[in-house]
């Protein structure tokens, strides 16, 4: 009898989901590629492959060094290479004319040599460069707009330094990395910044790598998601230096945490990019492409293979990919060409790649793919299954189509309907991947009050966000308490007796869950989108401890299930 309780309360738990509306468009997507005098546009339904197809948008004196795109608000943003100045363009607008790029900030800067956007926090960052005593990081929330100069934008770091060359974000732990890079040698300083702090004052930002000598000097980093790896490419007096640290082993916060697997004499790394499973690192003064599949770790040279490009480029200066189309572009100098490989071909040899744009800048420093409107798909699925840890639940959801970029998540105590409460609602920091659309992933939430019910929502994201999910009710996990159960039949539970269960087909791994008996079902003619669902934390429990934490959680749930039945049966009463 005992036994046979525990089997079926086993398989009962309860989550209420909310109905939403869902949006499905065909998304616009373009290239943007930055000149030393022109920014380029390509919309990638004409397959960019002819020099036609890129045409200059801007008549501005300078080009771009770097693009980042608000996907909260979508406006594309440019750093400028001779004026200091940062662009802006809605998205909306195509930013295919001049008038459509607008003044965001005319910095006291010589130049903009990177810009950053962080989606968890909605906030941009700039690097300015180059020369004299410049290296200043400026930052903006865009909230405010972004769009009149200094009213918006504040100097959060001046590294007396002369190149801020690159920003980029540690999605795994929530941390920044700003490279300050010194001309002639002068060595090369990496900031970082957990973005926790608001990285909106300078003792926010700390020194963690400075090389191993005054010649180290970096140019690019990229972040490896899959394996929690930070690269940053390089030279020193020497040649080219690829460095790399490893986030989810140490804090890449001192020189002792980066490793440098890679140096190659008489040459620079200038650009990185992390795609389809594998690392390219382009090279200055030659048309060279080092390639590393990820798999291999990238740890060592011999991981490496090199090949160079078919045309006359001297230098591979931008990397990018877009990932709709699985196609890989380089830019190049001193001729600007522009470069294009089909991911299919592996890219490993230069015969794979094809020159698809001789512009008429001398120089390709950045490419950035964008989706230019149409976010991706809502999130219909959201579900929160028992955790069997305190404070804690998993939520469980289907990647949606379109989503390329990390996710937003919301939790609250009182219901999240619209955009509104959503982004009133308190934002989860977490670092989940994006997963492969259609397929189910499930993802564990702590610190959380335990015994408390929350609102749990949340939107995808390419350059745009999705609308809100559908909201799901989900109820924080109960510490596991003594208790004692006595059947006048059966005897007693103690709670220091292990017990056997016998076992079923399923493992016992917290949040996994079963069809049971009880088949989900709508309750008389209430909302039907009102859904009874049962899952448990443990399936097939062998201790005590897993027995009691399926009690507890159960009656929880239980109670909540028979209030909303009771309301359900009293609406129907009422309505006689």
């Amino acid at each position: 009898m005992r036994k046979g309780l525990y089997i079926v309360l086993s398989v009962v738990a309860l989550y209420l989901v909310l109905p939403i509306n869902t949006v499905s468009a065909q998304a616009t997507e373009a290239l943007f590629a930055g000149g030393d005098t022109s920014i380029f546009k390509c919309l990638t339904s004409t397959d960019c492959n002819i020099i036609g197809e890129w045409i200059a948008v801007t008549g501005y004196a300078s080009g771009a060094n770097d693009f980042a795109v608000d996907t909260v608000n979508g406006v594309i943003y440019a750093g400028t290479s001779n004026s200091g100045i940062i662009l802006r363009c809605i998205l909306s607008t195509d930013c295919d004319a001049t008038a459509e790029w607008t003044t965001a900030y005319d910095t006291a800067s010589t130049s903009i040599e990177s810009i950053f956007f962080d989606p968890i926090n909605n906030v941009l960052y700039a690097g300015s460069g180059s020369g004299g005593d410049d290296g200043i990081i400026y930052r903006c929330a865009t909230s405010s707009g972004c769009d009149t100069g200094a009213t918006d934008w504040s100097a959060v770091l001046n590294t007396s330094g002369d190149i801020i060359q690159d920003i980029i974000l540690d999605t795994t732990n929530n941390v920044l990395y700003a490279n300050n890079a010194l001309t002639f040698g002068g060595g090369s300083v990496v900031y970082r910044c957990p973005t926790s702090t608001g990285c909106d004052t300078s003792g926010e930002w700390t020194a963690t790598f400075s090389g191993t000598a005054a010649g180290d000097n970096l140019y690019e980093m990229g972040y490896d998601a899959t394996n929690s790896v930070l690269y940053a490419a390089g030279y020193d007096a020497t040649g080219a230096e690829l460095w790399r640290c490893n986030v989810a082993t140490t804090s890449c916060d001192e020189n002792g945490d980066w490793t440098k697997p890679r140096s190659v004499a008489s040459t620079n790394f200038v650009s990185i990019l992390i795609a389809n499973g594998v690392l390219y690192v382009g090279r200055d003064f030659t048309d060279n492409i080092d390639r590393c599949l990820l798999t291999d770790g990238c740890d060592e040279t011999g991981d490496f293979t090199t090949y160079s490009l078919p045309s006359t480029g001297t230098n591979v200066y931008a990397l990018t990919y877009d990932p709709t189309a699985s196609v890989l572009y380089a830019g190049t100098g001193s001729a600007g060409i522009i470069y294009r490989c089909l991911a299919s071909s592996d890219c490993d040899a230069g015969t794979d790649w094809t020159a698809v744009a001789d512009t008429t800048d001398g120089i390709i420093l950045e490419i950035a793919w964008v989706q230019m409107s149409s976010p991706p798909n809502a999130i219909t699925d959201l579900s929160c299954v028992a955790s069997g840890v305190a404070g804690s639940t998993f939520l469980r959801f289907t990647t949606p189509t379109g989503a390329t970029n990390p996710y937003t998540v919301k939790y609250s105590t009182t219901n999240i309907t619209d955009d509104t409460t959503f982004n009133a609602a308190t934002t989860l920091t977490q670092s989940w991947p994006v997963g492969t659309v259609g397929a189910s992933q499930q993802q564990f939430v702590s610190g959380l009050s335990p015994g408390q019910s929350y609102f749990f929502n949340m939107k995808a994201a390419s350059t745009l966000q999705s609308t809100i999910s559908n909201t799901v009710y989900c109820l924080a996990t109960v510490p596991a308490t003594t208790t004692q159960a006595t059947d006048s039949s059966q005897g007693s539970v103690t709670p220091d007796t292990p017990e056997t269960i016998p076992e079923g087909t399923s493992g016992s791994t917290p949040g996994t869950s079963v069809t049971p008996e009880l088949q989900p079902t709508t309750l008389g003619q209430t909302n039907p989108s009102t859904i009874v669902t049962f899952s448990v934390p443990h399936l097939n429990p062998t201790t005590q401890t897993e027995i009691r934490e399926n009690i507890l959680v159960l009656q929880t749930y239980l109670v909540n299930f028979l209030q909303q039945l009771i309301k359900a049966l009293q609406a129907q009463l009422s309505a006689q």
